[in-house]
């Protein structure tokens, strides 16, 4: 199985770009097109994807991509041997942290049988929980009551004696004004349902830079997405996926489209606009 990485790593020399670039075209991390030329399937995921990624990988450095296919089908049905020396092993478990634990385990079931015959003999001898009750309460400890000190006590006025003054008023406090603080508004949103009639990768993102989808859909999926207006969707091959906004069908503008890749936004009244910029895999738009 190493004529497909050594053919996708020579078609790329051949065409002067870097693994960078590569990633940077395809929409992708460069850790999968180095993943492709080791030919590590295994970290790529399901075999649809390995196929769709094959497949684009071929067409953008102009090599065959039915032979680099076959060829991985071919491997996929031998398969090769599993490598035992990476499969892992059962940690033994400390002969100390076993005594622990059934140690512990005997303690507590010890404490909750003795609290069970004490409440049951108590409970059948009303006359000992009665005893024990008031031998607990007289063994409690007396609140202490503070004593106070007899003092000499103030003089009374007399009855005719002039009347005490009137305590001066507190000065009357203004009331407190509070600021309204402005409620925000709500975000506008905007909402797309993609349905792939092959598999394709696709890209979409919220109007706030948060990524909603980046897979390669497989044949009968669909997406059905709902974020911040407007949404940014990225398709590499529009031709097999369908655009559906509010249930009806849209057609992606000529001005969106590059090739059989398309970049275009969805507004919040459900209208396709091209975009302007470019998005790689990995980057906020």
């Amino acid at each position: 199985m190493n004529a497909i990485g050594a053919r996708l790593q020579a078609a790329r020399e051949r065409a002067n770009l870097s693994l960078v670039q590569v990633a940077e075209r395809l929409h992708v991390d460069p850790q999968l097109i180095h993943a492709l030329e080791t030919e590590q399937f295994g970290e790529l995921g399901a075999p649809v994807y390995v196929r769709g990624h094959l497949r684009h990988y071929a067409e953008l450095v102009r090599e065959s991509a039915p032979e680099l296919l076959a060829l991985y089908a071919d491997s996929a049905l031998t398969g090769s041997p599993p490598d035992l020396t990476r499969m892992p092993h059962a940690k033994q478990s400390s002969p100390l942290r076993g005594v622990l634990v059934v140690t512990g385990l005997a303690l507590v079931i010890g404490v909750g049988l003795v609290g069970s015959i004490h409440w049951i003999y108590l409970d059948l001898h009303p006359a000992a929980a009665a005893a024990a009750a008031a031998v607990a309460i007289a063994s409690a400890p007396a609140a202490d009551v503070p004593v106070t000190a007899p003092s000499d006590a103030a003089p009374v006025a007399p009855a005719d004696s002039a009347p005490a003054p009137r305590a001066p008023r507190a000065p009357r406090v203004p009331p407190t004004t509070r600021t309204a603080h402005p409620v925000h508004a709500a975000v506008a949103e905007a909402s797309v349902t993609l349905k792939f009639n092959s598999a394709c990768w696709t890209e979409v993102y919220d109007g706030q830079g948060r990524q909603l989808y980046h897979a390669i859909g497989a044949a009968g999926d669909a997406a059905r997405l709902r974020g911040a207006a407007p949404l940014k969707v990225i398709v590499g091959n529009f031709a097999v996926v369908g655009i559906e906004i509010n249930g009806a069908a849209q057609v992606i503008p000529a001005a969106a489209q590059t090739g059989r890749t398309a970049e275009f936004l969805v507004t919040q009244d459900g209208g396709l606009q091209p975009a302007h910029t470019v998005t790689t895999a990995g980057n906020k738009p």
